[in-house]
């Protein structure tokens, strides 16, 4: 059998040594202990074919041995690659499941709840007080949304987009004693009265807003201590940012809270909350 190499004279065997080899022809490659002697044209002898017929070499594929010195050890690496290949893929395809999984189990969640959402039934009214024009809200639960604006259809708009899937509808008669006990709280009068909630809210931002709840009127606290009292002492930014987010202001007065070194922000405007305050007897 007469056979090309693929080595080259670098794979030949010296004197008293037996080395790794490799050689192909137009069918076979041939890998494995060469014999004792190897001719540099890469011709086997006899000798050698019977060795390769007892099991001392291994045969490939030509289309295995189309790059030169491709043997065991090419091989081997080659295998490793594809295990690592099918393994990142089993990650991957494990890791959709379970995304699939939280998925479905969210939007489950979300169905039992969904009915609820589109059932709610809001019902407003607007009307004027010491700070400008504004509206109030209520489910029949509670008040859910306090603003104030400039105008009705300011006012309007803020309320749908709070809601989008809540049927909303203006009903002077059914809020005119909300509405008056309201404006008065605006004032500095009834503060200590109690009026029905339907807040909604992430956990943390409910716990501020009830936090703010038991800050008696004419008193102040800062965001830092509002923090320390939820158990969240390094979350003073956090609660400013929950007093922002506040949906019933005066009612749930977002406007005791205050920086360490001022007043702080408020979302309806520093004149509002200078005001509100001072309508309780505290002034800056």
């Amino acid at each position: 059998m007469t056979v090309t190499s693929c080595c080259g004279p670098q794979n030949s065997v010296t004197a008293g040594g037996r080395a790794r080899w490799n050689v192909c022809n137009k069918r076979q490659f041939v890998t494995g202990i060469a014999p004792q002697r190897v001719q540099q044209n890469g011709v086997l002898t006899r000798s050698d074919e019977s060795h390769a017929r007892q099991g001392d070499f291994r045969f490939f594929r030509k289309d295995e041995c189309d790059m030169p010195g491709r043997g065991i050890e090419s091989r081997s690496s080659d295998r490793i690659a594809s295990r690592q290949l099918r393994m990142r893929q089993q990650r991957r395809r494990k890791k959709k499941e379970r995304n699939d999984g939280c998925a479905k189990r969210y939007s489950t969640r979300l169905q039992k709840h969904l009915p609820e959402i589109h059932a709610m039934e809001i019902t407003y009214t607007t009307g004027d007080c010491l700070l400008g024009h504004f509206l109030v809200a209520s489910t029949k639960k509670g008040i859910c949304m306090i603003a104030i604006g400039r105008n009705d259809r300011e006012l309007e708009s803020r309320l749908m987009s709070q809601f989008p899937t809540a049927v909303v509808k203006r009903d002077e008669r059914a809020m005119s004693q909300t509405r008056r006990t309201v404006e008065r709280m605006i004032a500095g009068k009834d503060l200590d009265k109690k009026l029905p909630l339907d807040l909604h809210g992430t956990p943390f931002q409910l716990a501020v807003w009830k936090e703010m709840l038991r800050i008696p009127p004419g008193r102040t606290r800062s965001y830092g201590e509002v923090a320390r009292n939820i158990g969240r002492p390094t979350a003073f930014r956090a609660v400013a940012q929950a007093c922002g987010a506040n949906p019933v202001p005066v009612v749930v007065p977002c406007h005791r809270v205050v920086a360490s070194n001022g007043l702080g922000g408020y979302t309806g405007g520093i004149d509002r909350k200078i005001a509100l305050l001072e309508a309780e007897g505290v002034s800056y």
